[in-house]
């Protein structure tokens, strides 16, 4: 799979020399622009965009998305979704005592949503306050 370009060398058997050889071929993953897994999680604006010979200008902008702005995407995106320290996922939504106090630049855990449907559709839950 590594030398397909189809998965990343990582672990305690690396598998480098496909992993070149597939990204000097364009193969797989490597033919576009990507965030490494490892890396998705902790994204943020200094995050290494990697893949293609030359990576559009744009790929920071398009594979970070929503994820990371500290203003919302739109002005109909106004719900604020956090994670706190045990992995629980919740939203606030304008008028909630709490939602004036979230600072959205301070965790890569945080993002905005539209709707509540939509926040509950991807696993969050609504903030008691």
């Amino acid at each position: 799979m590594v030398s397909s370009g189809w998965a990343l060398s990582s672990g305690p058997y690396t598998y480098t020399i496909y992993e070149v050889v597939a990204s000097n071929a364009f193969a797989g993953l490597w033919s576009g622009a990507f965030i490494a897994p490892w890396d998705w999680r902790r994204r943020n604006k200094g995050s290494i965009i990697v893949g293609a010979s030359s990576v559009p200008g744009d790929a920071q902008e398009l594979l970070l998305g929503s994820a990371l702005l500290s203003d919302p995407p739109s002005p109909e995106c106004l719900i604020k979704g956090t994670v706190d320290r045990n992995g629980e996922r919740t939203y606030h939504s304008p008028g909630q005592l709490s939602y004036a106090q979230i600072d959205m630049t301070k965790k890569p855990a945080e993002r905005w949503f539209c709707s509540e449907t939509e926040a509950e559709a991807t696993g969050w839950r609504r903030a008691a306050q």
